[in-house]
């Protein structure tokens, strides 16, 4: 047996309930028939934090964490989807130091991009001497053979530890790849008093986004700059590109006044040398803190951006996870929509990803049985209610993080599983019915 893969016995899925905003009365949607699930990585070692990327010629290709035998740290690894052999191909490791790699967790892990001639280029943050979070990493590959070198992405040398975290990596149409990352390089200090504690809403806590960019494939990359500020230091930014590329849009959490983390975006139409003041996504008020859990964004064929997140926002009553849009790249958004209540009592994740047919695909995770569990969901062009909720994760183990992709054929979803203090990943995909 493939040791990259151990099938489980399962049990076909059917529609396991409605999501929240699902009317009685709304256009028949697609049936989906998922696959048993599938145990990816090595079963003896921790494996998690899957990430899936669809190459610009439809290619399915994930990336992942796994415990290095030898070291106290983790690797980063890369596989393509088989079609017909319906599973991963031959794994390879794109970080050259072994176990360099710092499992995080959540948003933070380990992400990659797919150019438009396909190569790979990935990124992911390592440790410092002082911090857990300390520098970020990059790595480029052809679509075979071995990843080059890996390189130091912050340009600061990062003597004081300060934090580098949360990267983000994406290819735009005309191949120069952007990364983005939460820094701390430039946070103000403040001196505490014994005892004293910070306060949310005091900019000493705020960080920067920092932008880096290569237009030669992911072989040498710009200096570091700055494009935003007061910038919530826990929540992943995303990359999307409008018009063919000409328009690049970044999403982050910024801290407001009285200590309101709410997600903004911001515009560039200039290749990323300059970008617009932030515009307001969802007016959701939220104040608890760092949540560790940032928007997913996605645009269609149409320039249409598409978001879905989880808030608590100003009440319990309010958690869930919702779903916004804009018509017009960015300039304003919807009024968010309810997809699936939640409780308010755990930091949930959410992943938005758009089909061939412009259809809205949905990931999230929400509490099962007091377990966190993967569901699904999916919305076609031109209706405004969802289909049915499809429950993907078992309910034995907790299920978190989820990762989704889609072919012309197929809906991936993968996630990482827990049960004591052992990590494993698991997928799952169906037929799409077009």
């Amino acid at each position: 047996m493939n040791k990259w893969f151990v099938l489980l016995a399962g049990i076909s899925l059917a529609a396991s309930g409605c999501s929240g905003t699902q009317a009685d009365d709304a256009p028949t949607s697609q049936l989906l028939s998922f696959s048993e699930e599938i145990v990816l990585g090595d079963g003896q070692l921790d494996t998690a934090s899957p990430f899936f990327k669809v190459a610009p010629d439809g290619e399915v290709w994930l990336s992942w964490v796994e415990q290095d035998a030898d070291t106290e740290g983790f690797n980063v690894f890369v596989a393509s989807w088989d079609q017909d052999r319906q599973q991963f191909g031959e794994r390879r490791r794109m970080n050259d130091q072994a176990g360099e790699v710092h499992w995080y967790g959540g948003d933070n892990r380990p992400k990659l991009t797919v150019t438009p001639d396909g190569n790979l280029a990935a990124i992911w943050p390592i440790p410092s001497a002082v911090s857990k979070t300390g520098n970020i990493r990059v790595a480029r590959g052809e679509s075979e053979g071995p990843f080059a070198p890996a390189m130091t992405l912050n340009d600061d040398e990062n003597p004081l530890g300060h934090s580098h975290a949360f990267p983000t990596i994406s290819s735009s149409p005309d191949g120069k790849i952007y990364t983005t990352w939460i820094d701390g390089r430039n946070r103000p200090s403040k001196d505490l008093a014994p005892g004293e504690k910070p306060v949310v809403s005091d900019m000493n806590l705020a960080s920067q986004l920092f932008m880096a960019v290569s237009e030669n494939g992911g072989a040498t990359y710009s200096k570091n700059y700055p494009i935003a500020e007061n910038v919530c230091a826990c929540c992943v930014p995303n990359i999307v590109f409008l018009d063919e590329g000409q328009t690049l849009v970044v999403s982050h959490r910024l801290i407001m006044e009285g200590g309101v983390r709410d997600h903004v975006l911001i515009r560039s139409t200039d290749g990323g040398q300059t970008f617009s003041d932030p515009v307001l996504i969802s007016d959701d008020g939220w104040v608890t803190g760092c949540p560790h859990a940032g928007i997913s964004l996605a645009s269609d064929s149409e320039d249409r951006i598409h978001g879905l997140w989880f808030t608590v926002g100003r009440s319990e009553e309010e958690a869930g996870i919702y779903y916004t849009f804009s018509e017009d790249g960015g300039l304003s958004f919807s009024p968010r929509q309810l997809v699936a209540k939640t409780p308010a009592s755990a930091v949930l994740h959410t992943q938005v990803t758009i089909d061939a047919n412009d259809a809205i695909w949905a990931t999230w995770v929400n509490l099962q049985d007091e377990k966190p569990q993967i569901f699904l969901a999916h919305r076609e062009p031109g209706q405004t209610e969802w289909s049915p909720s499809y429950q993907l994760s078992d309910s034995t183990r907790n299920a978190v993080k989820p990762s989704m992709a889609i072919d012309s054929e197929n809906v991936y979803v993968a996630w990482t599983e827990l049960e004591g203090e052992h990590r494993q990943m698991k997928l799952r995909w169906a037929p799409l019915g077009n």
